[in-house]
């Protein structure tokens, strides 16, 4: 998603826009990411033995908050880093979960790798 000024009418455009929705990862490496409900996803890259990105659109500060509870509460915890746009954490099979906020784009990017 782009987001760009038009310096003829002085705005910018709208970054909580959504593309089109895509369904949410299905191989087995991928179900250890935790999937949230209600949210749209708008772009997954996936190898299907070691790593898994995907990317949710609009969302707000609170809902990425939520995102991390639910990657705590399905075993996400050990070396767990992060503030209020990031966290890091490994779950007991080695398994690192890394999510990212950006408050520009209203986006979440997770990454899941071995």
């Amino acid at each position: 998603m782009e987001v760009y000024y038009d310096y003829e009418s002085a705005t910018m455009s709208d970054p909580t826009e959504v593309g089109d929705a895509i369904e949410w990862p299905q191989n087995e490496f991928a179900a250890i990411l935790p999937k949230p409900s209600n949210l749209r996803f708008s772009d997954v890259d996936v190898d299907d033995n070691d790593y898994c990105s995907v990317t949710i659109q609009s969302v707000s500060q609170d809902q990425f908050k939520a995102y991390v509870d639910l990657a705590k509460s399905a075993g996400f915890t050990k070396d767990a880093q992060g503030d209020e746009d990031d966290y890091d954490a490994v779950n007991a099979e080695g398994v690192k979960i890394s999510a990212s906020y950006s408050k520009l784009f209203g986006e979440i990017t997770v990454r899941l790798t071995k």
